[in-house]
């Protein structure tokens, strides 16, 4: 991806690019070159580009206005910096000034967006000498666990305390929501590691409306044992329940909302 200046800067006999996709972003060009995708925006770019069979990685070659627009959206996950090192003149003859400070130069460490993850030896050509550096986004605090971590932490502080059947007793907010970004992943609420197959095995279990631990039992999930054993469900006086009857819990009340 690159604008239209970049695009007029590459030599004609080398355009388009070999091997690549080349799209332009320009406004103000009226024919599309041949061998070239032509868009209006970044985002249009982008939207071509994923239209196009077997594209992988996404590049954008410049110029300033588009590297300064992709480091900004949050799709773009790396950037590879070339460092100049050597100073050069701006101008000729008694007028000419040495220039260390490049125009648009930044600094993207500073910026708390990307960190610098590798950088080459120093190379020399033609007299400038010049560093290849790689910098990485730094991903953003998850929201989502950061959301999840302080309702619990409100509900320990603030919640009302209340009897349950399990004698325990719980603490409870009402009117309480957390949202969550599915666009990447699912989230699980959990404040300790966990066994991932037992989740995924209650998660099945529940959505099948069974109420029965036997058959999380038999697959070794033995998460509801302790609330449907004989112990317990005598103790509560639920005596009349099988071993392994959990009675109207998750998965049944899922399947039965509203009635």
């Amino acid at each position: 991806v690159m604008g239209r200046k970049t695009w007029d800067s590459i030599p004609q006999r080398l355009r388009p690019l070999k091997d690549r996709v080349n799209i332009v972003v320009s406004r103000t060009m009226l024919e599309t070159p041949e061998g070239v995708h032509l868009a209006r925006s970044l985002d249009d770019a982008l939207l071509v580009a994923s239209l196009v069979p077997r594209v992988g990685l996404v590049s954008v070659l410049g110029g300033f206005q588009l590297f300064a627009e992709a480091m900004q959206d949050p799709r773009c996950t790396w950037v590879e910096l070339t460092e100049v090192h050597t100073a050069v003149r701006e101008g000729v003859g008694a007028g000419a000034a040495v220039v260390t400070n490049w125009p648009g130069e930044v600094d993207l460490a500073a910026q708390g967006f990307f960190a610098e993850v590798s950088r080459s030896e120093r190379h020399e050509e033609s007299g400038i000498e010049f560093e290849y550096v790689r910098y990485e986004r730094i991903r953003g605090p998850n929201r989502g666990e950061l959301g999840y971590l302080d309702l619990i932490r409100r509900v320990l502080a603030d919640g009302f305390e209340r009897d349950d059947r399990t004698g325990v007793g719980t603490f409870s907010l009402f009117g309480e929501k957390l949202e969550f970004d599915l666009g990447d992943g699912f989230p699980l609420l959990t404040t300790k590691r966990v066994f991932w197959r037992g989740v995924a095995e209650e998660l099945l279990w529940f959505v099948s409306g069974s109420t029965n631990a036997n058959e999380l039992a038999a697959k070794g999930i033995r998460i509801w044992d302790g609330n449907s054993s004989r112990e317990y469900l005598d103790s509560i006086g639920l005596t009349e329940r099988e071993v392994g009857d959990l009675g109207p819990v998750y998965g049944f009340q899922w399947s039965h909302f509203g009635a």
